[in-house]
């Protein structure tokens, strides 16, 4: 098999070698796009992350194709049907992350709590005053979560060590579960309920996003961002309208 692996750090190459051997790997730091996938036109496997778009004129240009892998939880990034279409069998990784996300998830909803990055700024200046950063407990805050999947639960469980009263929503409706969690305290029959009445909504999706931001105002994370003095004094304005918008 003609395997390529696309977004891939350096040491990642000797352990999927030994892995792989008797196969023919090639690897390449950059994502797959229209640029390079030329390169692979004769390769059976595509392994992929979630910054490779893979639409149709990339499937389209691997005759060969036979199976992408996406090293991530989402699959989002890749045309399912183009790829049903095309005989393309596509995997993901579903338990890929679950706790480090949750995790992450409760760092930035502290960093808010506690003005951590309020905090932060200051340093930068070499203002250590403390005036102003009073933050508040997230005991017995209503937190909605909005897909109760692997990362979903992973959050409600931390969300439970910390005190916080949590209203839930999945799109698969799971009687099992959902009685597990209401038995917990955990409940929320409409993704707008768990909405309107959580102090905090984490949404996984995309989709869940959007419909958040139908409801209610939210907060888009954006990965390409980053942090200086001067743009975090902007940021600074937009978390504590955001924490006043959606009742913190």
């Amino acid at each position: 098999m003609k395997i390529a692996f696309f977004e891939i750090k350096g040491w990642e190459n000797n352990f999927l070698k030994k892995r792989l051997k008797g196969h023919s790997i090639k690897f390449y730091k950059e994502l797959l796009s229209i640029k390079n996938v030329k390169d692979i036109r004769k390769f059976d496997i595509a392994s992929i992350f979630i910054y490779s778009k893979i639409d149709k004129e990339i499937i389209r240009k691997l005759p060969k194709l036979k199976l992408i892998v996406t090293r991530s939880t989402g699959f989002d990034h890749m045309d399912l049907k183009e790829c049903r279409r095309k005989k393309i069998v596509v995997c993901n990784i579903p338990f890929y992350g679950e706790n480090t996300v949750a995790e992450h998830t409760f760092a930035l909803i502290l960093s808010l709590s506690r003005n951590i990055h309020k905090s932060y700024i200051r340093t930068l200046r070499n203002d250590f005053s403390i005036e102003g950063l009073k933050g508040f407990d997230i005991k017995e805050k209503t937190l909605g979560v909005i897909g109760a999947g692997h990362i979903g639960l992973h959050v409600i469980r931390i969300a439970k060590g910390f005190g916080m009263n949590v209203l839930t929503y999945d799109i698969n409706q799971n009687r099992f579960l959902a009685e597990v969690l209401e038995e917990r305290g955990f409940a929320g029959k409409t993704i707008d309920d768990a909405i309107e009445k959580a102090g905090k909504v984490i949404a996984p999706s995309l989709d869940d996003v959007k419909r958040a931001h139908e409801v209610r105002n939210s907060i888009v994370y954006n990965p390409e961002f980053r942090l200086t003095e001067e743009t975090g004094k902007k940021t600074i304005e937009v978390y504590e309208k955001a924490i006043n918008s959606i009742g913190l």
